[in-house]
């Protein structure tokens, strides 16, 4: 794409973008809300025409006029919304239109069901309904459409916005197989840590202008961070941090088969951070510190308590309470995932550990939670999230662990569960908030721990931490 112009009516878009891509690439188009990357993808994907400028693919000038023509050209698009047909089960979308080298619903069963083998998707079923699928299961779905038509090019748009940390690690894996098999991928996103953690390449969008491109392991890479604006300051709550005594001690954690280990200290009235780029280890740790995996090796100990992270439960059995991000099916101190038919006061009330008295304290999370009329599944993630907090608040735990306890909100609930969380840090408790949010990191927390490879790759203090610090550690740069 050479010098692209874009305008919609008196609003100028793009001004001059320059963007290429490789075979068996994954180039990342980044910037801010606005910056321009949701047009550039809907033109390569046929949906919207450039104003001006040229666009060739394999060195012939194209116009991609339809997603018809742009199918033609060997590219597949993954936009914001949706495209599945909702009433067709997964094996009838992902091959929607393609000529199929099979015959009969069998043969498209089993087909389907190898190509979700092979992007590691095989817990979705071929003969579900596509309106039975999440968000992550939605997308993968559609990557197999594109693997299904030996699509050319992948075209993604923010992808991992609306989806837990876990799943994008998933979702990056996959672009990294289908990179190693000749696959391009043009990946839009508004989030540094994400770019860095999937691209070859990166190109910044901003005011309509594209930066020339730059690898996603060199030191220019982590300067863009500063293009998507900083952190609006309102949205991380002041607070005075008073640090006392160690609460919790973990020494050379290694779990998920990680060559490294991870060792941190955690004290009382502090926000510990836990932080890296996607697929850095944390997970596999945290997961067995929740009791939902097995520890490989390393101690724990809480309040001088040795404690077997190993075992089910995990520390919540110590006196830790414990909020995975997958809380709702994998539940939260290692008891069962959130049950959908009950009111969510009458869920957490039955999960068990610090969730147990909530229905005694729910004057303390009044507002915060759906009717009692309503289940579960009926309150929007915000006002769930907000709930469970402040029933971790109201409980006695000496130390509580948030696994991205943020992520896919908007500001405004952003705001109150931070609030919760400094609450927490004030009652004196040792809190270890684990994100990939660097901006929340730096904004919450007194001490980062940055972990690289399954290990630790380096400590910094709340006068250090910086989005720009942490990325210098996170990435090895």
């Amino acid at each position: 794409m050479c010098g692209i112009r874009k305008s919609f009516g008196s609003a100028t878009v793009l001004l001059h973008v320059d963007f290429s891509v490789k075979p068996g690439e994954i180039h990342t188009l980044f910037g801010a809300d606005g910056a321009g990357k949701s047009t550039l993808i809907y033109m390569l994907a046929g949906l919207c025409a450039p104003d001006g400028g040229e666009i060739t693919f394999d060195g012939q000038n194209v116009s991609l006029a339809s997603p018809a023509v742009s199918a033609q050209n060997g590219i597949s698009a993954l936009c914001r919304e949706s495209g599945l047909v909702p009433n067709l089960t997964v094996a009838d979308n992902i091959f929607l239109g393609v000529s199929r080298g099979f015959s009969g619903w069998g043969g498209a069963k089993r087909e389907a069901a190898r190509l979700l083998d092979e992007a590691d998707a095989g817990f979705i079923r071929s003969d579900a309904p596509a309106n039975s699928l999440d968000a992550a299961a939605t997308q993968i779905v559609e990557i197999c459409r594109a693997m299904a038509r030996n699509s050319r090019t992948l075209l993604l748009d923010d992808p991992a916005a609306g989806i837990s940390a876990r799943e994008a690690e998933r979702l990056f894996r996959l672009l990294k197989k289908l990179k190693g098999r000749g696959m391009s991928v043009v990946y839009a996103s508004s989030r540094i840590e994400d770019a860095l953690a999937v691209s070859d390449r990166i190109t910044a969008l901003k005011g309509g202008l594209s930066m020339s491109a730059v690898g996603a392991s060199s030191p220019e890479a982590r300067m863009l961070a500063g293009m998507a604006g900083d952190a609006v300051k309102a949205l991380y709550p002041a607070r005075s941090p008073h640090a006392g005594a160690p609460v919790i001690k973990a020494e050379h954690l290694r779990a998920g088969g990680a060559a490294g280990d991870i060792s941190f200290e955690a004290r009382e009235g502090e926000i510990l951070g836990l932080t890296g780029l996607a697929g850095d280890g944390r997970s596999e740790v945290l997961d067995a510190l929740m009791g939902a995996a097995p520890m490989d090796g390393g101690t724990v100990s809480i309040a001088g308590r040795e404690a077997a992270a190993a075992l089910p439960g995990g520390l919540a059995n110590f006196g830790a309470a414990c909020l995975s991000e997958e809380y709702r099916r994998r539940g939260a101190g290692g008891k069962a995932g959130l049950s959908l038919k009950k009111t969510l006061i009458e869920t957490l009330s039955a999960m068990g550990g610090e969730f147990t008295s909530i229905a005694k304290r729910q004057a303390n999370i009044i507002g915060q939670v759906p009717p009692r009329g309503r289940g579960a599944e009926a309150a929007p993630r915000g006002d769930r999230q907000k709930a469970a907090l402040a029933a971790l608040n109201a409980g006695g735990a000496k130390a509580v662990i948030l696994d991205e306890p943020a992520r896919g909100l908007n500001a405004d609930t952003k705001t109150e569960i931070y609030e919760t969380i400094n609450a927490m840090a004030e009652s004196g408790r040792a809190v270890i908030l684990s994100s990939s949010d660097t901006d929340e990191i730096a904004g919450m927390c007194d001490r980062a721990i940055i972990v690289r490879n399954g290990a630790n790759a380096g400590e910094l203090n709340k006068n250090e931490l910086t989005r720009a610090k942490i990325l210098e550690y996170a990435t090895g740069a």
